[in-house]
């Protein structure tokens, strides 16, 4: 479960960031929903209510503070910023330090920041990714919570469901969460009532006196924990995280690697020949060594090109784009690995089907995957030499 809800939050985090560019709208007017209903209301700007800026607002800078109310998307890119005024829709927020003060988000919240700090009100989802997240008791979340940090403290309002993947979860006596909390944690501290039901992950789970879960109550952990009856009204279910792993899990595993590296082989096969014809001669050792070092590189490389562009606004949509092929290359690159490995069989077997290859290949680098002392290294090498395989050939290409 620990796993699973890490790289759901990691997905979601990294989705909304490009999601940013290509859904937001020139007004907050335009945000509806497929059957045309509108998602939420924008105030009627006027002067008896407020004045604000029509459209959207991008800054950049030290530390900012958002003081006018602003008709539109914010997209924010500084060091610290302090939201405490109206904003019409959606708020993309990137820095240091990033409050939302006494200000009011009408839309979503897309936060990356080392610390947040909540104190008004999100009257949709929020997403944020940080060192430490504190939802404080004046806040009010009127959707869902989406966090990925090290420490979530929660006093404040939660009027939907919370989902967390970080080191410690703490909601204090006084919060209010109107849904459920499914969460994953190394210390997960309860002192309020959830209303509906609680999913937990986690090897230290404490509910205080004050705790009352109006749902059900499932945790995963090494041992069980003893639970007072009136503590949960609905059913109790504790899983053992040390069973082992049923025969179908890995299964599914296998079949996933398997089909993940057909389906990129049956396009690079279509529109990326050249590609796979670069690796159809024998494979050296110094060639491989440079595509592993390469790849390195561009593992560690990219993300920090990537930061850089981010603190230019001029760089910002080239950093989101980037950020978005790195991704995908690493999500493809035990897949072009595999490729690359069954078309040098190939060249030494030519007459053996090359999608036997690929089986035969991806059988053994999976297998290799599945034991605890060679999963690391193997892990790092298929992604390097995949990654840098790409890298180096793109280059090449220009040449």
């Amino acid at each position: 479960m620990l796993k699973k809800i890490s790289t759901i939050l990691i997905i979601i985090c990294l989705v909304f960031i490009f999601c940013s560019q290509v859904f937001a709208t020139s007004g907050a007017e335009n945000l509806l929903s497929t059957s045309g209903e509108q998602l939420y209301t924008v105030p009627e700007v006027t002067s008896e209510n407020i004045v604000a800026e029509t459209g959207d607002k991008f800054i950049s800078g030290q530390k900012e503070k958002i003081a006018d109310p602003i008709d539109g998307n914010l997209f924010s890119l500084t060091d610290g910023l302090n939201v405490s005024n109206w904003i019409g829709a959606d708020a993309f927020l990137l820095g240091n330090e990033i409050a939302i003060d006494t200000g009011k988000i009408e839309g979503n919240a897309f936060i990356i920041s080392y610390d947040v700090t909540i104190d008004g009100t999100v009257n949709h989802d929020i997403f944020v990714m940080g060192d430490t997240v504190k939802i404080t008791k004046t806040a009010r979340i009127g959707g869902n919570v989406f966090v990925l940090a090290n420490n979530l403290i929660i006093n404040g309002t939660v009027t939907r469901n919370i989902y967390t993947s970080a080191s410690n979860l703490r909601i204090n006596e006084g919060a209010v969460v109107s849904g459920s909390v499914y969460g994953a944690a190394e210390t997960v501290e309860i002192n309020t009532t959830i209303d509906k039901d609680v999913y937990l992950a986690s090897e230290n789970i404490t509910l205080s006196s004050k705790c009352l879960i109006g749902g059900n109550f499932t945790y995963e952990s090494k041992s069980e924990i003893n639970i007072a009856a009136d503590k949960v009204q609905g059913t109790i279910k504790y899983v053992n995280n040390e069973e082992k792993v049923s025969i179908q899990t890995y299964i599914i595993s296998f079949a996933s690697l398997v089909l993940l590296s057909i389906s990129v082989w049956a396009v690079l096969n279509k529109f990326g020949k050249k590609f796979i014809e670069e690796y159809s001669n024998e494979v050296r050792v110094s060639k491989i060594l440079v595509s592993i070092v390469i790849g390195f590189v561009a593992l560690i490389g990219i993300p920090l090109i990537t930061l850089i562009l981010m603190s230019t606004v001029i760089g910002l949509q080239l950093s989101l784009i980037l950020l978005l092929l790195y991704i995908l290359l690493l999500l493809l690159s035990f897949a072009i690995t595999i490729i690359i490995l069954a078309n040098v069989l190939k060249n030494k077997f030519p007459k053996v089907n090359i999608v036997l290859l690929l089986l035969g290949v991806t059988l053994v680098l999976w297998l290799l995957l599945q034991i605890k002392y060679t999963a690391p290294g193997v892990s790092i090498v298929l992604i390097t030499f995949g990654l840098g395989s790409v890298v180096k050939y793109m280059f090449k290409s220009k040449e």
